[in-house]
């Protein structure tokens, strides 16, 4: 039987949940004050959540320190390729929520933009890219990056799977 999230998702939490922590770079926990092993935060809510449906070949990990938050700390999204057997990265976003917001996913009226399918909010654009933020992104990152991907390449290692596949995602 081919390896798929379906099958990962499905096995008891504390198995699936030691490999889906692997994900995330051990600089998070620390920056934001984040137990590794309660997964709680300064205000001693569960920041670390998943979304591991049993019937879908996906795996969502997602940080906030609350559950109010506007923007995840760390999200990331994996689906497993079946065919080629490799691991696809659908999206990542690692946002520094201590610095300001620029409403690049908002139109000028502040309702859902949707990625700028119906509608852009130039002027906020124009900011966030003065501000050094590149298209898309409503906060600065967190630097991290390589970190993670040396944190994907462990997992996909761990899983026995060699290839790690993504694609660009942006709308312009």
């Amino acid at each position: 039987m081919a390896l798929d999230f379906r099958r990962i998702n499905a096995l008891p939490s504390h198995v699936r949940d030691f490999l889906f922590l692997k994900l995330i770079p051990n600089e998070i926990f620390l920056r934001f004050n984040i137990d590794p092993v309660t997964l709680k935060g300064p205000s001693g809510y569960k920041c670390v959540r998943g979304y591991l449906p049993k019937d879908k070949n996906l795996a969502l990990i997602e940080i906030r320190l609350d559950p109010q938050d506007e923007d995840p700390i760390f999200q990331c999204q994996l689906s497993l390729e079946e065919h080629f057997r490799s691991v696809n990265l659908d999206w990542i976003v690692m946002n520094d929520i201590t610095k300001e917001r620029f409403n690049v996913d908002k139109t000028p009226e502040g309702k859902e933009a949707l990625c700028g399918i119906f509608q852009r909010n130039m002027e906020e654009e124009i900011k966030a890219m003065q501000a050094g933020l590149a298209p898309g992104m409503v906060r600065p990152g967190l630097g991290l990056f390589g970190k993670f991907l040396r944190c994907l390449e462990d997992f996909t290692s761990f899983l026995g799977l060699n290839t790690i596949t993504l694609e660009a995602l942006f709308l312009s």
